[in-house]
């Protein structure tokens, strides 16, 4: 956390390093562990609560802006256990009107208890999306198929959040232009706030890297993932998703307030495992 005045609000990042199998192309601070086991879980919830006992001194009392549950996936935490979490900041941290995002694939475990979520406070979904191409999920080594990828983010919209953020990648292996703005005409028409677009890229030492080295991995050149950008920017903003920072689209009102802080060096606290 940088070094900011004790009166200035702040945002609280929460690391959960489990994810159902970690995808190819990723190189985040993950474990696979498939169905999460209880005592695993507790343990981890144990250490993050731990390491705010450590910090609560130095931020008490200060107002928050946003908590952003990041992973892996951390929605495969039972909510009792992300209500231990914000508990424990709400006993020492202003959370009144504070957004608070917890990321979330839309499998069908994950998305069961999205109800839940919003019960304990969650204001915001970010919705591993990435595709809704079967095959390009497929490629992409994604756990779910396009019809339940697409019904778990229907469940999420109607859920009743303040704001939902869908994620799609573009330069993945097989994906066309045309494949790409059908993934933007999908979330346009469900009416999604938010998108997070990320051009694929290649992590040294992944799965993906040692194919694309080896020959084995055809993606998109260049020219056509600096085409598939364009066309993606401009069909969306001609919806009224509009670009605000480099992957970030929102509709008016919409914008991600916990990412925004990065861009502007805003303090943010970082607890878990990978936080930073």
């Amino acid at each position: 956390m940088s070094a900011g005045t004790s009166g200035a609000d702040l945002g609280v990042y929460v690391h959960v390093p489990f994810c159902e199998h970690v995808c190819p192309y990723c190189d985040f601070a993950v474990v696979a562990v498939g169905r999460l086991a209880g005592a695993d879980e507790d343990d981890l919830v144990s250490g993050l609560l731990e390491e705010w006992r450590r910090w609560r001194g130095e931020v008490a009392g200060r107002p928050v802006a946003s908590v952003y549950f990041g992973g892996g996936t951390p929605s495969l935490l039972r909510p009792k256990s992300l209500g231990r979490l914000l508990e424990a900041l709400a006993a020492d941290l202003a959370l009144q009107g504070a957004e608070i995002t917890v990321e979330l694939n839309p499998g069908q475990l994950e998305v069961s208890r999205v109800a839940e979520l919003r019960a304990l406070g969650v204001t915001r979904l970010s919705v591993g999306l990435q595709s809704t191409d079967g095959e390009v999920l497929r490629r992409l080594g994604r756990a779910q198929r396009a019809d339940e990828a697409l019904r778990g983010l229907e469940t999420c919209l109607a859920a009743g959040f303040e704001s939902l953020s869908a994620d799609l990648i573009y330069g993945a292996p097989g994906q066309t232009v045309a494949g790409l703005l059908r993934d933007a005409e999908r979330v346009i028409a469900l009416g999604v706030p938010h998108v997070s677009a990320y051009a694929l890229t290649l992590e040294p030492e992944t799965p993906f890297a040692r194919a694309a080295s080896a020959g084995r991995l055809e993606l998109p050149d260049e020219d056509t993932l600096a085409e598939m950008s364009r066309l993606l920017r401009a069909r969306l903003g001609a919806a009224g998703i509009a670009q605000y920072e480099i992957s970030s689209y929102a509709r008016p009102g919409h914008r991600s307030r916990h990412n925004q802080r990065y861009w502007t060096r805003s303090d943010v606290l970082g607890i878990g495992p990978s936080a930073a």
